[in-house]
């Protein structure tokens, strides 16, 4: 059994391309999985050249894998190594058991290119001339390979005649993709499928794995868009994964989906075809991280509120540096700030000057239809955050946070305004207490708008307890309670605008470490966040180095791209779909040479990156890493395993 795997294995790496048919065109739409390679020679040649500049070091070389796999199927003679050739895994039919060695051997299949017919046949005991197209021959031997094959260019092996059959009425994988997206996996070195039969098994198939994790809120969208991820993802026809060998890696994932399926209505609450997403704007400078979305509330709200409560609750939380109390005040004002966005891009930049301006500076733009309106409610909500220190006797109080206006609105029956009035009556905390109350003895309410008063009354009333528990705990104390957030207006000019600052008073920081930590990172200003209105669109900094955001209010007011045209992503935006929607950039180098001692630390890096475009049938991942990144990352791991 060990062999026997093994040796599939070694011919899944080993195995050649490039001319008649390609890659797509040897895995049939029935397969449960496949692999296929374009060009054996080339991949061998690419392969080596890239283990030797990252410095990879590996027990067996693709050329040396390839001996092993070619031994392995009695490919001897006749082999193409310039030709695709792929071993695939065909889906069992009806009644067939899927468990156990037989069903394997029974429906695994390689399919490998040959330069004569002849010389490959007489690996397998047919005599010359004997080899015809489209017929199923016998095969002299005495392991697992019981028959073979012929297509025009290629030679199928399989243990079993009914399965050969069945591949000649097959259909392929390359007649569900677009022209656009088959050149795309034309080009790469190899391709790994996954067919439909992973995404409908009946028990451990991927759309239960994964449906498992989709947590519904009280949200009809959201409740809607959890049942057509359960089912859409069973709709899935194939999943496929290629990746090229130069200068770096280049990766793509893509799954295609049936048009009007479950499947295709999850897809089109993802989209958004208005916008793309872009890093326009933002200065190339020294970027260590950058992202960006063109999604807005309606099309990515679920997928960005799933990762930012990720990064709440098992990050900032876990390690104790946001409290637990203020879980519910971050994802509501997260949502609040989300939900007003038409996009957005941010890159996080390392200081020149990290004795006089820290560490780090970030700079965000962000796609806003009403400025002024946007930064309005940002107004209102820090007023809310800090309602225990208002008085709210006084009328402009009133009438900026009506307490009892938001109390009305939890019975409202658009959900988006319920959700508001909860988040904002819990950001007021304690002084909205009285009302709720009062809603709730008034017996006006009916069930529903009645629970939802009790349980927001009991939440906002054990956190008020549970805050003064924490801060009796000092041993305990997360880095951080809610910030307090004062907005002052017209502060400064630069660059021909009005800038606004973000005042931001941290409790219990001032005289604590911590403090000192913040300025080493982030400079002077750490305390402060700068902002500018730009058209609609509206430049934060936070962090002291001004020069970045004065580059960027240059880039935007004169349209230049910035980063969105430095070359260190032309490769990459080279290859991706330019219709993403989510786009992601990181220098893996310069973020762990921030801890090498004596590093040149002012010099612009490579950058891996990520985007992800969503089409009405399909969803497509492209990703590239370096050969810099790689050999950076393969460097670390080796020391910490040494």
């Amino acid at each position: 059994m060990r062999r026997f795997v093994f040796g599939w294995i070694a011919l899944f790496v080993a195995v050649p391309c490039a001319s008649a048919q390609t890659m797509l065109e040897l895995v049939p739409q029935d397969a449960v999985a496949g692999i296929a390679i374009r060009n054996l020679d080339e991949l061998i040649k690419r392969g080596d050249k890239f283990l030797t500049e990252t410095a990879i070091d590996v027990p067996l070389r693709p050329s040396q894998l390839f001996d092993l796999g070619a031994v392995f199927v009695g490919a001897n003679r006749g082999l193409d190594r310039k030709r695709p050739a792929a071993v695939v895994l065909l889906s069992p039919e009806k009644g067939q058991n899927d468990k156990g060695l037989d069903w394997l051997e029974q429906n695994l299949v390689p399919i490998l290119p040959f330069t004569d017919a002849d010389l490959m046949a007489s690996n397998y005991g047919l005599d010359k001339g004997k080899f015809l197209e489209m017929n199923v021959f016998r095969a002299n031997r005495q392991d697992f390979i019981k028959y073979i094959a012929r297509t025009k260019d290629h030679i199928r092996l399989c243990g079993s005649e009914k399965t050969l059959r069945r591949m000649e009425k097959g259909k392929f994988v390359s007649d569900l993709l677009s022209p656009e997206q088959r050149k795309l996996f034309d080009d790469d070195d190899f391709l790994f499928q996954l067919g439909q039969y992973l995404f409908v098994m009946e028990n451990g198939s991927i759309p239960d794995a994964i449906a498992a994790q989709a947590k519904a809120g009280d949200d009809p969208e959201e409740k809607l868009f959890g049942e057509l991820l359960a089912k859409g993802l069973r709709d899935v026809e194939t999943a496929l994964i290629g990746a090229r060998i130069k200068d770096g890696i280049d990766g793509h994932f893509l799954a295609t989906v049936p048009k009007g399926s479950n499947a295709a209505k999850m897809l089109a609450f993802l989209r958004n075809e208005k916008k793309k997403s872009s890093l326009h704007a933002l200065p190339e400078g020294n970027v260590l991280f950058a992202q960006a979305s063109a999604g807005d509330s309606a099309h990515q709200k679920l997928l960005a509120k799933a990762v930012f409560r990720f990064l709440l609750e098992d990050v900032l939380i876990r390690v104790n540096k946001v409290a637990h109390v203020d879980r519910l005040q971050y994802l509501g004002v997260f949502h609040e700030v989300w939900s007003r966005l038409d996009g957005h891009r941010i890159a996080v930049y390392q200081n020149v000057n990290e004795t006089k301006e820290g560490l780090f500076s970030a700079v965000a733009i962000l796609d806003v239809n009403d400025p002024a309106g946007f930064l309005r409610d940002m107004k209102t909500l820090a007023k809310m955050a800090t309602a225990e220190s208002l008085d709210f006797s006084k009328k402009d109080v009133q009438e900026e946070i009506d307490i009892p206006r938001l109390v009305k609105q939890l019975g409202s029956s658009v959900f988006a305004v319920r959700q508001s009035a909860n988040t904002k009556l819990l950001l007021i905390g304690e002084p909205a207490l009285p009302h709720l109350q009062k809603a709730i003895d008034s017996k006006e309410l009916d069930l529903e708008n009645l629970r939802r008063c009790d349980n927001l009354r009991q939440q906002i009333s054990d956190v008020a307890a549970q805050r003064r528990k924490e801060l009796l705990r000092e041993s305990k104390t997360p880095l951080f309670f809610r910030p307090k957030l004062t907005f002052v207006s017209n502060v400064e000019k630069r660059v021909g605008q009005s800038i606004d600052v973000i005042q931001v008073n941290v409790p219990g920081l001032e005289k604590d470490k911590q403090a000192v930590e913040f300025k080493q990172l982030l400079g002077p200003d750490w305390d402060k966040l700068r902002l500018a209105v730009v058209g609609k669109q509206i430049v934060v900094l936070l962090g002291s180095d001004v020069a970045l955001f004065d580059a960027t209010l240059n880039n935007i007011q004169k349209n230049e791209p910035g980063l969105a045209n430095t070359k260190r992503l032309s490769e990459f935006y080279g290859r991706a779909s330019k219709e993403r929607l989510f786009e992601f950039h990181v220098s893996v180098e310069g973020i762990l040479r921030l801890t090498t001692p004596m590093a040149q630390l002012d010099t612009k890096l490579q950058l891996t990156s990520a985007a992800l475009s969503v089409g009405p049938t399909s969803l497509q991942l492209d990703a590239r890493v370096p050969t810099s990144e790689v050999r950076t990352l393969a460097k670390k791991v080796q020391d910490e395993l040494r």
